[in-house]
């Protein structure tokens, strides 16, 4: 199964400062890192930077000690890996299907059915967090879709 980049970011506020002020730190087009959220609190904390990405990224998580795996297919639960499956079943069937019928009714609804076979979006999750400070904490990591 194909796995595609993650994008991490982490906000910090410090309500207490005028003007307000800002932290923040992001990684962007990273693989086989499993905790991206906190590579991008590294990117924040432990750097000059806002954001990294790609292969610099990858090079910063290792330097900082976020472990970077060797099989990111770890990162995959039964549950999705099942979900996957069926999803490009379904869509192997409606091409089936399109190919078999080749009037315009018959592709408009595969084409009607294949929208409707997208995965649910259950590839971003994201936290918001405040103390009694008033200092606020944001964090958001998007990954594959399947």
């Amino acid at each position: 199964m194909p796995l595609s980049c993650i994008e991490s970011l982490v906000v910090f506020t410090k309500p207490d400062v005028f003007p307000l002020f800002l932290y923040q730190g992001a990684v962007a087009c990273v693989q086989n890192i499993a905790n991206p959220i906190s590579l991008a609190r590294k990117v924040m904390t432990d750097s000059a930077h806002c954001m990294l990405a790609g292969e610099g990224a990858l090079k910063f998580a290792r330097h900082v000690g976020i472990p970077v795996l060797d099989d990111p297919s770890s990162l995959i639960s039964d549950r999705s890996h099942q979900i996957y499956m069926k999803e490009k079943l379904k869509c192997e069937n409606l091409k089936k299907e399109a190919d078999c019928r080749r009037n315009d009714t018959a592709v408009e609804k595969v084409s009607q059915e294949k929208n409707n076979t997208q995965p649910e979006g259950h590839d971003t999750v994201g936290a918001v967090a405040m103390d009694t400070n008033g200092h606020i904490a944001v964090s958001s990591s998007t990954g594959d879709a399947l």
